[in-house]
């Protein structure tokens, strides 16, 4: 009697073990990793040769370390959707940990996006197919705003699975995110094929940037309140916190000179 309450978290101490870490995790993880860098080669010749000034904010070299670091988180991120499926196909049982959901939904978008960037940079600058331009960027961005519709619909699943209420928040805010990346998409498409206006897309960019931000600083807090708890995950969903940690770094490389820009400019709009 007299004691304060506390959360009552066995449930997630006693669900069913992931498998545990091995030197097979490493290799492939190497391997998913080398095959991920080695499918960027050829846009970071094409961006190695681009003129400092062709950049936003003459940014070319933080440009270029925020294009190796997304795509080095892309490779884990496809390491981690090949550890699960491996693990579904085997038969082995296991709870779903938040992280776990984060690759299930980024993995297979971390794969097209590593597929897709070398065959357009191929398109456009080894094979000349300048008629078909147009087509083209329209197909590949209908093909992206159906893989991220993809994602919402997962996340949609992941929000109402995972507990506590900490890492529902963090689903929901990836699942705005990702929306927003589809909506672009879609509105990419109406802008290659009738010549829609596009004043929209900065806006839904920097939306986007923004959620992004949120939804990396929410999935570490709630990691941290975890912690706090003593609630203890697998190995791959702390993983999955290490990917969400260089993304930061890698969208934080790409977009923070647009971000402030954006934001200096709203807040400009604002007071005037």
């Amino acid at each position: 009697m007299g004691q304060p309450d506390t959360p009552n978290l066995g449930h997630l101490n006693e669900a069913p073990s992931f498998p545990r870490l091995s030197i097979n995790h490493f290799f492939l993880l190497t391997l998913t990793v080398s095959f991920s860098l080695a499918c960027m080669v050829p846009h970071l010749q094409e961006t190695m040769q681009m003129a400092t000034d062709q950049f936003v904010g003459g940014r070319k070299w933080q440009s270029i370390a925020g294009t190796v670091t997304d795509t080095v988180a892309g490779g884990i991120k496809l390491f981690g959707l090949i550890v699960l499926v491996r693990g579904w196909v085997r038969g082995q049982r296991f709870t779903m940990a938040p992280g776990h959901w984060f690759f299930l939904i980024v993995g297979p978008m971390a794969l097209y996006g590593l597929v897709s960037d070398p065959v357009a940079t191929l398109v456009y600058f080894r094979w000349g197919a300048n008629r078909y331009i147009r087509e083209f960027n329209a197909a590949h961005n209908a093909i992206n705003a159906a893989m991220f519709l993809m994602g919402v619909m997962v996340c949609t699943r992941a929000i109402v699975s995972v507990k506590p209420r900490r890492w529902q928040a963090c689903m929901a805010v990836l699942c705005a995110s990702l929306s927003c990346i589809a909506v672009l998409s879609g509105a990419k498409v109406s802008q290659h094929l009738w010549s829609a206006p596009g004043w929209y897309s900065q806006h839904l960019v920097a939306m986007w940037g923004n959620l992004q931000f949120a939804f990396e600083a929410s999935f570490v807090v709630a990691a941290i309140i975890d912690a706090a708890w003593h609630v203890r995950r697998d190995w791959l969903h702390y993983l999955a916190i290490a990917t969400i940690l260089l993304d930061s770094v890698a969208t934080a490389a790409s977009f923070e000179y647009f971000l402030m820009r954006w934001w200096s400019s709203a807040i400009a709009r604002l007071w005037s």
